[in-house]
């Protein structure tokens, strides 16, 4: 009887540790690839308008991270849009994550 009562409270305990550390392996990659955007984001802006445009692209980064990056003209004369997503897929059956930020930058 105690072996059973063992065993019934045993499973739902495994079942959350095994939950909790998906959900902090997701959160440190979440954490990462926010932290790429912003970089990408920042290194962007602080090219200047007339450049900006050479920065977009895709990258292949370390990790299994991919960072594509887009510069638009903006509807607004001298304003350009930048929008940065940063891509991972954990492989546990979560499917690709993705997270993106825009930005306007305006010429000086």
């Amino acid at each position: 009887m105690a072996v059973m009562i063992l065993v019934i409270m045993v499973f739902p305990i495994t079942g959350m540790i095994v939950n909790g550390t998906r959900t902090v392996y997701n959160s440190a990659h979440r954490t990462m690839a926010a932290n790429l955007a912003r970089e990408k984001m920042e290194q962007v802006k602080s090219a200047g308008y007339e450049a900006a445009p050479g920065e977009a692209g895709v990258e292949e980064l370390e990790g299994g991270f991919i960072r594509t990056t887009e510069v638009t003209d903006y509807p607004v004369e001298g304003v350009r849009q930048i929008t940065v997503t940063v891509q991972w897929d954990l492989g546990v059956g979560t499917g690709p994550q993705s997270i993106e930020i825009t930005s306007l930058l305006a010429m000086r």
